[in-house]
């Protein structure tokens, strides 16, 4: 991590997850500065920053790159062909929210190693990736991810629009979805970053070990729910999360901010506990 003194921070984006973090480096609960925010709303961006204790520029994503140490995207899939791209070319740091666009771009990742740069993925609405890591590190048998979501945080997502599928019609759990984590990143761009989070975890060493996906819509839902179930050399791993939806934004998970903000209050300490 490059860094002044203290970390300069810009964020693209300032939907549910973007006034989350801006939100509390403003309150000062990270040794980080905000620096400046960028969306594609300005006249939504800058209201938002008009109510901060200290009001960040509101800039476009070339001036946000400049001004920042650290970039983070809290935008969406469809800004990563430009952001991660202009971001490491500028020899900055991204920290990436919307994980599901990084799946297949491996260039992206070459050019990081040829820049210095780091890409950070944070956790997100699961826990567990540090075992995941350290299960990669030996023979993964298999890997499934089960997530049940409330039919409220499926509705005008793109694999559902598409296909047709009749969520009013529900009245108890019903599977819509089944694939990899690639597939699953393509179906549902605003809701797979789970499922790409757990592939990018397994890509550590063992390439091989495809990452099943399961989707069900829950009728009268309220929670997203996330199972991750894998096996291998190093025995079983189960992990199970409730979270409870962005009051914002019922697809984002108000886990998925947090740890946002954890992975960035890493960066900025001395001490760096988990694997």
């Amino acid at each position: 991590m490059k860094t002044t003194a203290i970390l300069k921070v810009g964020i693209l984006g300032v939907g549910a997850i973007g006034r989350t973090l801006a939100t509390a480096l403003d309150e000062k609960r990270v040794d980080a500065r905000l620096v400046a925010i960028s969306d594609q709303e300005q006249e939504k961006a800058e209201k938002f920053a008009a109510r901060l204790a200290c009001p960040p520029h509101v800039v476009s994503l070339h001036e946000l790159i400049q001004r920042a140490d650290l970039l983070i995207e809290a935008a969406s899939q469809a800004v990563l062909s430009d952001f991660v791209p202009m971001t490491l070319d500028a020899g900055r740091d991204a920290l990436v929210m919307s994980v599901g666009g990084l799946l297949g771009r491996d260039e992206w990742f070459q050019k990081a190693s040829e820049k210095g740069c780091r890409i950070y993925v944070p956790s997100g609405a699961i826990a567990g990736l540090d075992g995941v890591k350290s299960a990669s590190m030996g023979q993964v048998k298999s890997a499934v991810l089960t997530s049940r979501k409330p039919v409220a945080a499926l509705k005008r997502i793109v694999y559902v629009v598409d296909h047709n599928v009749p969520l009013e019609n529900f009245k108890e759990e019903t599977v819509i979805f089944e694939g990899s984590a690639e597939e699953a990143a393509r179906a549902f761009p605003t809701t797979s970053n789970v499922a790409a989070s757990l592939r990018l975890a397994l890509l550590a060493l063992d390439r091989t070990v495809p990452v099943c996906v399961r989707v069900v819509a829950v009728a009268g839902g309220t929670r997203n729910v996330h199972e991750i179930r894998i096996e291998g050399e190093f025995g079983r791993l189960s992990v199970d999360i409730e979270n409870v939806p962005s009051k914002a934004n019922p697809r984002t998970s108000q886990l998925a901010a947090f740890s946002a903000l954890a992975t960035l209050a890493n960066l900025t300490r001395s001490l760096s506990v988990g694997t």
